[in-house]
């Protein structure tokens, strides 16, 4: 605060601060940029130039500079205990008094301090103030983090099991309030897991204490060891013995001794025998009703409901059971054959047999074949001996009837297919009795009578069989004869594309005619006055229309077929178009277009391509180009049954000058004025003028 006076007149007033500033302010405020003492210099100076000055003392104290220590920044919530060392200093002088506060509410005036958070984890911004003993004050932050801790928790899928195939799954259930967590499992049994959700098999049965360590990122830890125990069940070992494995049926009594182990706890038991029959006795006998291979089963449980199982086979020893069947116990004395196939059985053990035919003749073959050389009824006999001598036998009769002679006629076999007519007359015979026909002429056509005429339906060779039957045993005859059909020609063709477009239709025909044998001769028309005689023609319509093609086939007997298709010829587009003005110049171009382009029936759709890069479906477009060149236009029209044209036109745009000039100096004084005028005109190609 400048205090100075004069008597009379004014003054100018200048300040030297002593750290190289001034001021030349009435009552300057200054602030000094370090610590020091300062002789601050006030000079005045009259209107008239006279001066004088003055000079004061200003202390600067120095700041003190607060600093400290941490143990450890980043600490777990619990047990977390920060110790704060004091290296807060000072350039002279002494420090007086220190204040912490810890961001918690807590706070502490000691110089070192410990400190532990309690309330909850987060991040804390720890301030050391320093005051010096001149009453100067600075202060510091510093940075600690109180890291979350895990909740450790986890369930059991299922905590008491037998020890075969013993899964125990475990579903972790920790927490955190933020971050992530990691798994470290103590199975109890020298095992260990770091899986989340571990499914653990333990290799003994006992009893586990499980215990689940969750981790943190910043690996802080809970751990956890349920109250609900791991409960391995021992198994029991099923075992039992037979008195004898193999016994005959009218005789058998198994003695099952059960000999079943279990290393603690007890058991019950359960046999099955196989035959619907159980029991719940420790040790037990049985006997079964039939012959048979049985599987006997001894279940166990313990107390605990652990299970185990033996098994073991007995053979009731059977007597052999004769049958056999006949491949047809009634057939003709012509080429008969009974096949006898022995189905006999025998549960265990071995059997053989003996055929006795009824007429002499013996076998021991498992499965025979015999044929009789005479008509009559015979008694066939199979007998069966097993290894354990046991034996069984059965009879059964056969019977060997007389045979009819099968004969026919035709009255021609050689026929033309227009007007086939085939008779046929039997001419069989059969010593006694009737006969009943039955004829298959070769085209899936029958006939059961005695003389049948048929006519075909088809040209081809026909094998004609005529079956006869005794009416009493129905003993058959039969006899083959051939007869000929002439063919008729098949006809087929196909065409490559049956819609095509007029302006480039090529209509090939492919000749896909077949016939049984010989030659055929083709005849095509075309449907619009042509015709052709080559086997596959091409043929090119000279309009659009629906036309019917036919191909007729004549084979070299003078039978025909024939075939029409039809095929359409869409119509094409004729592409046209003018152009306004084909030059133009660049200079406000605008070219218009008009689209002349016509098609006999339907309609058409446009596409315009301008040589720039442009395109447009506008039926009469106008387009305006963006430089000078030589473009070549092109239309494509496209009718609705997608028939095209293209038709192209070039345009000219010509280059337009771009006019420009320069002066020498657009301002002069008029006695000496002289403007030069220089022209700068361009143009990208040609002459100007």
């Amino acid at each position: 605060t400048d205090q100075s006076n004069i008597n009379s007149g004014t003054f100018n007033s200048l300040w030297n601060f002593d750290d190289g500033t001034n001021s030349p302010n009435v009552n300057p405020t200054h602030v000094f940029a370090s610590d020091d003492t300062f002789m601050v210099k006030l000079i005045l100076t009259s209107n008239l130039n006279c001066s004088d000055s003055a000079t004061k003392s200003a202390y600067v104290f120095p700041l003190p500079e607060p600093d400290f220590t941490i143990n450890d920044s980043t600490q777990c919530f619990e047990y977390n205990n920060f110790v704060f060392t004091n290296t807060s200093s000072i350039k002279w002088g002494t420090l007086s008094n220190y204040y912490w506060d810890f961001d918690d509410g807590g706070n502490s005036s000691s110089v070192n301090v410990n400190h532990s958070y309690i309330t909850q984890d987060d991040t804390f911004n720890v301030m050391l103030s320093a005051t010096s003993a001149l009453g100067c004050i600075d202060t510091n932050y510093k940075t600690v983090y109180v890291l979350p801790m895990p909740v450790a928790d986890f369930s059991i899928w299922d905590s008491s099991q037998c020890f075969e195939n013993n899964a125990f799954g475990f579903q972790n259930q920790s927490t955190i309030s933020s971050g992530t967590l990691s798994a470290l499992w103590n199975f109890d049994d020298g095992t260990y897991s770091t899986t989340t959700n571990p499914v653990h098999s333990f290799l003994y049965a006992d009893t586990f204490a499980v215990q689940l360590t969750a981790i943190s990122a910043f690996n802080c830890r809970d751990s956890i060891i349920k109250n609900t125990y791991i409960h391995v069940h021992p198994q029991p070992n099923a075992a039992f013995t037979i008195n004898d494995s193999a016994q005959c049926l009218n005789s058998n009594n198994f003695v099952f001794t059960n000999n079943t182990t279990i290393t603690a706890d007890t058991f019950s038991q359960t046999w099955y025998f196989d035959d619907g029959d159980t029991s719940s006795s420790f040790d037990v006998n049985h006997i079964y009703g039939y012959p048979d291979t049985f599987v006997i089963k001894l279940m166990v449980i313990s107390d605990f409901f652990c299970k185990d199982s033996a098994l073991k086979t007995s053979i009731i020893y059977p007597n052999p059971v004769i049958d056999f069947a006949i491949n047809d116990s009634s057939q003709c004395l012509f080429g008969n054959s009974f096949v006898f196939s022995d189905s006999s059985s025998i549960s265990s053990g071995t059997y053989n047999q003996v055929w006795s035919f009824g007429d002499g003749n013996t076998d021991s073959s498992i499965n025979s074949t015999h044929s009789y050389l005479s008509p009559d009824t015979f008694q066939v006999k199979l007998a069966g001996y097993s290894s354990l001598g046991c034996d069984d036998s059965i009879s059964k009769n056969v019977y060997v009837h007389p045979m009819p002679n099968a004969d026919f006629s035709i009255n021609d076999s050689t026929q033309s297919f227009q007007d086939n007519n085939f008779i046929f007359t039997s001419t069989s015979t059969i010593s006694s009795g009737a006969i009943s026909y039955y004829w298959t002429f070769g085209d899936g056509n029958s006939s059961t009578l005695q003389n049948p005429v048929h006519v075909y339906s088809t040209d081809d060779t026909f094998t004609v069989k005529l079956v006869i039957s005794s009416t009493a045993n129905a003993c058959l005859d039969s006899i083959s004869k051939t007869v000929y059909v002439f063919p008729t020609p098949s006809v087929e063709f196909a065409i490559n594309d049956s819609a095509q477009c007029y302006n480039e239709n090529t209509f090939v025909f492919t000749n896909n005619t077949t016939i049984n044998w010989g030659n055929i001769s083709f005849y095509w028309f075309f449907g619009d006055g042509d015709t052709s005689t080559l086997t596959n023609p091409s043929h090119i319509y000279n309009s659009d229309d629906t036309f019917s093609v036919k191909l007729l086939a004549i084979s070299e007997t003078g039978a025909k077929d024939s075939l029409t298709k039809v095929l359409i010829v869409f119509p094409s587009p004729v592409t046209a178009f003018d152009i306004s003005d084909s030059q133009q110049c660049f200079n406000g171009n605008s070219f218009v277009f008009t689209n002349n382009s016509t098609i006999n029936t339907g309609t058409q759709t446009y596409s315009w391509n301008f040589g720039d890069a442009s395109t447009s479906n506008t039926t009469s477009p106008v387009h305006t180009y963006a430089t000078d060149d030589t473009f070549t236009v092109f239309l494509i029209a496209n009718s609705n049954l997608n028939c095209a044209d293209t038709l192209s036109k070039t345009t000219y745009v010509f280059p337009s000058p771009n006019s420009t000039f320069s002066i020498n100096d657009s301002q002069q004084c008029f006695n000496e004025n002289h403007f030069v005028l220089t022209n700068n005109s361009t143009i990208n190609t040609g002459s100007q003028t």
